[in-house]
């Protein structure tokens, strides 16, 4: 089962966005593993219909359709499934869950509104707004880092949703997000 986790910038009262985060989640239950890995989002790409362009903008042009069409006609990779959020659902998602316990791989040090945040490697309790931040910074970093940041915080989410406590608010979060997945 292949899915693509897509994030985007949408931001209150506008109508355009990117799809900065793209993470393809493969499962294969028949051996209990998951996998997964991230597109660069100014990775450039053949979008089936229309030009060679940034991978970020298949979604906004053409929806999750022109998403799977590129990622097959690219990489090979048939998608099944693909679940998009905004910074407002992202942020939901997580205090939703009670906040996640997010291992941080390597330094960090950004601004993200008002807040300097500095992460040292180790295991830090975020809520949504800190976890967006965490995803977010690039100032100081490179896109590489900020993929493996991502990925940290999609393995935090999986972890949470799979705990005890976790599992007890997936029916809320299937309420408030089911229109998201598809």
């Amino acid at each position: 089962v292949n899915i693509i986790l897509m994030g985007s910038d949408q931001r209150p009262d506008d109508g355009g966005f990117r799809t900065d985060t793209m993470v393809v989640l493969m499962l294969d239950p028949d051996n209990n593993m998951a996998t997964m890995f991230s597109m660069p989002r100014d990775l450039y790409v053949y979008i089936p219909g229309w030009r060679v362009d940034r991978i970020n903008t298949a979604d906004v042009r053409g929806g999750a359709q022109w998403v799977f069409d590129a990622i097959e006609y690219n990489f090979g990779i048939e998608l099944d499934y693909w679940a998009r959020v905004n910074f407002n659902g992202f942020i939901t998602t997580i205090d939703t869950l009670g906040g996640i316990q997010v291992q941080v791989d390597k330094y960090v040090y950004d601004r993200c509104g008002d807040n300097n945040y500095e992460y040292h490697p180790g295991t830090y309790h975020m809520d949504g707004f800190t976890a967006l931040c965490y995803v977010r910074m690039r100032k100081r970093t490179s896109d590489f880092d900020r993929l493996r940041r991502q990925q940290e915080v999609v393995q935090a989410i999986f972890n949470r949703m799979v705990s005890l406590d976790g599992l007890s608010r997936v029916p809320d979060l299937y309420n408030q997000f089911n229109y998201l997945v598809q």
